[in-house]
């Protein structure tokens, strides 16, 4: 929702920009944009390219491993594989874990 405001017409005043901004970055965490990138439907569509950068430190802090399930789960194509749901939900089973 937050990425799509940022897009919203009646958002092209640069200070009102700003705000939204300011708060996007106080209310999203690298959790948020890691959950955005994984999901099948979005895969992270509208992140930036910081984001982006974002999303790989953050895997890299949990699990250097978690960078090559990343590039796994961008090369595949809809419908994915079970094997692969199964990886993928345990590597975020792992992840979010230590969020609760």
């Amino acid at each position: 929702m937050w990425l799509s405001l940022l897009d919203h017409p009646k958002l092209q005043s640069p200070a009102l920009k700003h705000i939204v901004v300011k708060r996007l970055k106080q209310a999203i965490l690298p959790e948020h944009l890691t959950a955005y990138k994984l999901y099948p439907e979005y895969q992270g569509a509208k992140l930036s390219a910081t984001q982006t950068e974002v999303v790989n430190e953050f895997l890299m802090s949990k699990n250097p491993t978690f960078i090559a399930e990343l590039i796994t789960f961008q090369a595949k194509s809809a419908p994915y594989p079970k094997r692969f749901l199964l990886r993928l939900h345990s590597a975020l089973t792992l992840l979010l874990g230590g969020m609760q």
